[in-house]
């Protein structure tokens, strides 16, 4: 009783609505004649209950809402066409009382899905949904169209009643508009031979497609009943309808890769009135990446005329819009990297010259920035020293950080009831002194250094300094560091906590002396459902435009999940999709949020760049583990270009774009989260050619190959699911 109440009022809603009461009072009247009840009394009756409940109107629309709602998710994510068919036409009929522009969107839809279908059944309800749209807003010319263009000689009785309902309304509104007109009396006529042939071959029907050809008196025709069709993809078969008459027909096709075969190619009679033919076509499958077209005809041996069907084929994958703009350009990038094993914590795990090669080498991995630990006791500084000259002799930036300050330095304090090592003020220009000769030492020796950090994690256990701690020191001792014409970088702090980093920015001393604000991210960036993090990650991002044309680097972290259990299930670090939902998404949100530098924590290691001996390692000692692919596909198409603005119209593909200094090339880096094959379409004037490489479970920087749009300007390209694909478009 409740839903009835519910669908009375919602339906008066829609009929009382000034706009169409007048154009309903003719139906109104006719049924209250049918059902023995005086309109007055049925108004009447109904007004009553809508009294009643017009109160809970907000009840009835959430309801209608939330109903509404279950459907269009089933609708979503549901692949069989019968059943989106099914649900499509559910919501035309639970919107066309509700929602006109969203029943006659829905109304569309069915009719496209219909298409794709060989049920003409459905084609003529779907045909019919329209139908009602277009007389329910005043569209006689449009509905008068498609009355004539559906044939429901074949349907079942339930459409055939819908259809002829439809007509009966076509002409009861047509009378009244043409009141007082000569038209008005013949368009009543029209409603009354409607009412008595109920459920026989509708009178409209005869005055269909082919009165203009009876009018020549010849009466020979052949034609499709529908202008043009879509087929999916795949290989698959489709029937056609051809109307015909008195006549001989036969069928030719251009030349094209969708038809494979039609059956049968020719037909008719000159001595049969109307008939109808079903036609078997057949056609290839689209393995493409664009949508195909072609276009067959039938031709009236009598007449010699000809009418055509254009066959629309899907493409293998819809595809997915990737709009970069060059133009509008954001931060520079300076490189991809990770840390050298130290010596002193990594004896028994040192990086071999051949393993550091392939990863920073010619034909290697395309790293550039390799992190050193500042020893605190300088006999161990030049256990370093081979490698950032491999790596430097290769173009990379080698940079430096020191973790704890020699123990002559240095004193025991208590912070949060724990102790810890602290440099003593009187200490800092001794310090100073540490850091320059082991610049010094360096170059000495052959590695210039790019940048040296005050402290890595001064808000950690290694040699805790306070927040002003930082700021002080550099404002006293970084120009006499920067002399050594090496950069400084800090706070370098564990989280990035503005506690640490603001200090630095808004320390005009401090800042002047500062090149590159660093920091790590070990509290979490990317899960942004949670508060803490989703701040965290704001502030970072926003860290950019205060540093005033300096660049801010993420300088360590790094993902081990499991490392501490017995069971080699519980090693997410082994598995792909972890790698890529973790490393894959942090440098893209790194990039996003105006980050120039992203530095891995360890280069070789069982949850590092490059796997060890130890038994949890998911690939051999020296090998490449994912994460090294995946930070691969930004160190070889990223390192040394600018940001560009680059965004896509789904939500489960991630997208960063860059151009180089000369302007000639742009490269994107795309991580498809969705799980499925998604082709991307990028278009990009004045594109010359492109080439692509994807890394997911199975591969590791494989070339895949690329399509050209059809204008020309741009190039389509397949992302397997869960993929990291980078692309490069030359200019």
């Amino acid at each position: 009783m409740q839903d009835d109440k519910k669908n009375i009022f919602l339906t008066l809603q829609y009929f009382l609505n000034p706009h169409h009461i007048m154009k309903y009072l003719f139906s109104l009247l006719l049924l209250c004649q049918i059902i023995g009840l005086s309109a007055k009394e049925r108004v009447d009756s109904i007004l009553s209950v809508l009294d009643s409940e017009i109160e809970h109107r907000e009840i009835y629309y959430q309801q209608k809402e939330k109903k509404l709602e279950d459907i269009k998710q089933q609708f979503r994510y549901v692949k069989n066409q019968q059943e989106k068919y099914n649900l499509c036409n559910r919501l035309f009929n639970e919107y066309i009382t509700y929602q006109y522009d969203s029943a006659y969107s829905y109304a569309i839809q069915t009719e496209g899905i219909s298409h794709r279908l060989t049920d003409k059944n459905l084609s003529i309800q779907a045909d019919c949904n329209l139908f009602y749209c277009y007389l329910s807003t005043g569209l006689f010319k449009e509905a008068y169209d498609m009355m004539r263009s559906i044939h429901v000689a074949n349907a079942p009785d339930s459409i055939k009643s819908e259809y002829y309902q439809l007509c009966m309304r076509l002409y009861s509104d047509m009378s009244s508009y043409n009141e007082g007109t000569p038209f008005n009396a013949d368009y009543n006529k029209k409603i009354t031979t409607q009412l008595s042939e109920m459920g026989m071959s509708c009178w409209a029907c005869s005055d269909n497609n082919n009165a203009e050809t009876d009018d020549n008196g010849k009466g020979a025709y052949a034609l499709f009943l529908k202008k043009s069709i879509t087929v999916s993809a795949g290989e698959n078969q489709t029937e056609v309808v051809i109307e015909w008459a008195k006549t001989s027909w036969e069928i030719t096709f251009e030349q094209g890769d969708i038809v494979k075969s039609i059956t049968p190619m020719s037909g008719g009679s000159s001595d049969r009135e109307k008939q109808y033919t079903k036609i078997q076509v057949v056609c290839n499958a689209n393995a493409s990446m664009k949508q195909r077209t072609q276009t067959i005809h039938i031709t009236d041996l009598t007449n010699k005329q000809t009418t055509d069907l254009l066959i629309e084929q899907e493409p293998a994958f819809k595809s997915v819009t990737l709009n970069i703009d060059p133009t509008v350009k954001y931060q520079p990038i300076a490189g991809f990297g990770g840390m050298y094993n130290p010596k002193i914590w990594c004896g028994g795990n040192l990086i071999s010259a051949r393993q550091l090669d392939q990863m920073y080498g010619e034909g290697g991995l395309g790293y550039s920035i390799l992190r050193l630990m500042v020893y605190p006791n300088e006999s161990d500084w030049n256990a370093d020293v081979e490698a950032a000259k491999a790596a430097q002799a290769n173009g990379a930036i080698v940079f430096a950080c020191p973790w704890d300050c020699t123990d002559a330095l240095s004193e025991q304090i208590k912070v949060n009831g724990k102790e810890v090592k602290h440099l003593k003020k009187e200490n800092y220009g001794a310090y100073a002194d540490h850091l320059i000769r082991y610049i010094n030492f360096m170059k000495q020796n052959g590695v210039d250094l790019y940048a040296i950090s005050v402290q890595n994690e001064p808000d950690m256990d290694f040699t805790y300094w306070t927040p002003q701690e930082v700021v002080d020191f550099v404002k006293q001792y970084g120009a006499k560091i920067r002399e050594t014409g090496v950069r400084l970088m800090s706070p370098e702090a564990c989280g990035t906590p503005p506690e640490y980093t603001d200090p630095i920015i808004n320390d005009a001393g401090a800042f002047a002396q500062t090149d590159i604000i660093a920091g790590h991210l070990y509290q979490g960036f990317t899960d942004l459902d949670n508060g803490y993090v989703k701040n965290r990650h704001d502030y970072i991002c926003g860290l950019y435009p205060r540093i005033h044309g300096k660049t801010w680097w993420m300088t360590e972290h790094l993902f081990n999940d499991g490392e501490k259990s017995d069971d080699p299930s519980a090693w997410e670090f082994q598995k792909w999709q972890y790698c890529l939902n973790h490393l894959g998404k942090e440098i893209h949100m790194c990039m996003e949020g105006y980050c120039s530098a992203y530095v891995y924590l360890y280069l070789k290691r069982f949850y590092g760049l490059m796997g060890d001996n130890d038994k949890r390692s998911p690939v051999g000692e020296g090998e490449i583990a994912k994460n090294g692919y995946i930070m691969a596909h930004y160190a070889q198409y990223a390192t040394g270009t600018t940001r560009i603005k680059a965004v896509t119209n789904n939500t489960g593909i991630c997208a960063t774009a860059y151009i180089n200094e000369t302007g000639n090339e742009v490269t994107v880096v795309l991580l498809n989260f969705t799980g499925a094959t998604q082709c991307i379409e990028i278009p990009l004037a004045g594109m010359k050619r492109a080439n692509a490489v994807e890394t997911n479970e199975n591969k590791n920087m494989e070339v895949i190959s690329t399509e050209m749009l059809e204008s020309g300007e741009g190039v389509y390209v397949l992302l397997s699911g869960n993929s990291i694909v980078s692309v490069r478009l030359t200019l």
